[in-house]
């Protein structure tokens, strides 16, 4: 069997290798154990090893993001897609050299700052109220046939869906301006809502701030889980001196 690199990141050459900064730092020591740098030219790519050709686990998936992480307080990082494999590190070395201007120079668009994620979960019968409240007439309503109860559940799912679309325009009105670009995230459910938010690293404490404040303005009825600082997973696009028109920049097989 032939071991594999999980491709976790690209980072400057010049970064600190993982782990070294301080053997009292227990959290980035466990976070970068298994984490090494790999360099080409003016990149590194931050690697572990997978044994066996074994397919990269949850438990791998943790290591993954918290060397990410770790490896954040040293400067920009550009985080790959998670199960990125390359066979040896000659196959590293060769992607990197392959797109080192584009990555270097996303990289430079990246420095200094960090991604913040908010996901809000409104509490469904709340919610179910609210449109009562709202709307008496879905109260009254018996559907019967089963066509009409499906349009039923349809209508009810697009208001709740109106009414997280309220709520996150509210949102973006108090958090945008601290931001520097902000992306929505498919949500899952009609009454969530999760966003991205890339911010520079020196506004963390007054994001931290709106975030509370918007959590004590929502009371109990909201559900708020607040994470970061994180490397910039939703806009590794951020290119900042391409012209208007110009078009976006080719994905490699590796995902930038």
């Amino acid at each position: 069997m032939t071991a594999a690199l999980l491709v976790c990141g690209v980072v400057r050459a010049g970064h600190p290798v993982p782990g070294a900064a301080s053997a009292t730092d227990a959290a980035t020591d466990d976070a970068t154990a298994s984490v090494r740098l790999v360099y080409a030219g003016a990149l590194a790519a931050a690697v572990r090893d997978l044994p066996d050709d074994a397919a990269p686990s949850e438990d791998d998936a943790s290591r993954y993001l918290d060397a990410l992480i770790a490896l954040l307080p040293g400067g920009p990082v550009l985080p790959l897609r998670f199960a990125t494999l390359a066979p040896d590190e000659d196959a590293v070395r060769e992607l990197l050299d392959g797109a080192d201007d584009e990555l270097v120079h996303r990289l430079d668009a990246l420095d200094g700052l960090v991604e913040v994620r908010l996901q809000i979960d409104g509490d469904l019968d709340a919610e179910l109220r609210a449109l009562v409240v709202a709307s008496p007439a879905l109260a009254r309503a018996r559907p019967e046939p089963l066509d009409d109860r499906v349009r039923y559940g349809e209508q009810i799912s697009a208001r709740l869906a109106e009414r997280r679309d309220e709520l996150a325009d509210q949102v973006l009105a108090r958090l945008q301006p601290l931001a520097v670009a902000h992306a929505a995230i498919r949500p899952e459910a009609a009454t969530e809502l999760k966003h991205a938010y890339l911010i520079r690293a020196e506004a963390l404490p007054a994001f931290d701030r709106a975030v509370q404040a918007l959590r004590d303005d929502l009371g109990e009825r909201y559900a708020i889980e607040y994470a970061g600082p994180l490397p910039a997973f939703e806009f590794t696009d951020l290119v900042t001196d391409l012209a208007p028109d110009a078009p976006p920049p080719a994905r490699s097989r590796w995902g930038w």
